[in-house]
């Protein structure tokens, strides 16, 4: 079991309920409620740190707990993981028994994604190094409580980070735009496989058609740097996306980017930008009458 290491003898709850300073695993320092947890866990952020609760606390809500209350500790709160395993953080396991309760699936994945975006590293594995050295503040938090509170509502992760990867690219993600699935990785694959003229050519030319956030055409263009693409959506939204993920990986220059309607669009305004070598689409592919039992993630 985990220490939670807080720079205060003691404190007591705005409801009265006192906190008292115990012996930790090793050098670490616990807090362990006398009666609270009734709020703890929902409406303080210390109360997602103590591990176990005591429950028994039957003080009202409204006056008990502010998102960081006002005795919050003025020092580094510092979480040391025995493992990586987010089952040895109290911290993780909270959030995960948190989501688990409210039906989010994939429960332990999302706790650890947010925690690690909320503490600045890219994935839950690399934490365990960091925490040692560095302590976890009430601003991270307080920002994995609000981002939590985002998942709870079923808005994805990727979209709560803002961010997500794709094979070795790391894209902005931002609704409504769909967020590219694992199966869309293995479409560039295929594309590199069984077109060879992609690189026997001098430059050659990829048209892709609903592009979404620019996974596919800025991964081709990534693999193949004598490559030129047009990259075309229907929606302003997922051309802006692209757009911004091309200057963010410095790709812009080799990517032409139009905001276009295959099916309503003249022709000729594809037909005057000349010949391609490559034609990749990876459009939605959801019937109408499935949406109603598809998970709120995918249909927002």
């Amino acid at each position: 079991m985990l220490g939670l290491v807080v720079l205060l003898p003691a404190f007591t709850c705005p409801c009265g309920n006192q906190f008292r300073r115990m012996p930790g695993p090793g050098t670490a320092v616990q807090y362990w409620p006398l009666r609270c947890s009734l709020h703890l866990p929902r409406n303080l952020i210390l109360g997602a740190l103590l591990d176990p609760p005591v429950s028994g606390c039957s003080a009202p809500p409204a006056r008990c707990h502010p998102v960081l209350p006002s005795h919050w500790p003025s020092g580094p709160v510092t979480l040391r993981p025995a493992r990586r395993d987010s089952d040895s953080w109290p911290l993780a396991r909270h959030w995960r028994k948190v989501f688990q309760d409210g039906g989010i699936p994939e429960a332990k994945e999302s706790s650890e994604i947010l925690i690690a975006h909320a503490l600045g590293a890219k994935t839950y594995r690399g934490l365990a190094r960091r925490l040692a050295r560095l302590p976890v503040s009430a601003g991270q938090l307080e920002h994995i409580a609000k981002m939590a509170q985002e998942r709870l509502k079923r808005v994805p992760v990727q979209y709560i980070i803002g961010e997500w990867d794709f094979l070795d690219l790391t894209l902005q993600m931002r609704p409504p735009v769909f967020i590219p699935r694992p199966e869309t990785e293995e479409l560039v694959g295929l594309v590199l496989a069984d077109c060879p003229q992609l690189r026997q050519s001098p430059e050659p030319r990829i048209l892709e058609v609903g592009c979404g956030s620019g996974a596919v055409s800025l991964a081709l263009l990534q693999n193949l740097p004598q490559a030129r693409v047009l990259a075309v959506d229907k929606t302003k939204a997922a051309v802006d996306l692209t757009r911004d993920n091309a200057e963010r990986l410095d790709l812009q220059h080799r990517i032409r980017i139009l905001h276009h309607d295959i099916l309503s669009d003249p022709a000729e305004h594809l037909l005057a930008l000349g010949p391609v070598d490559v034609l990749v689409s990876n459009p939605p592919y959801i019937f109408t009458e499935d949406l109603s039992s598809l998970d709120p993630e995918i249909i927002r």
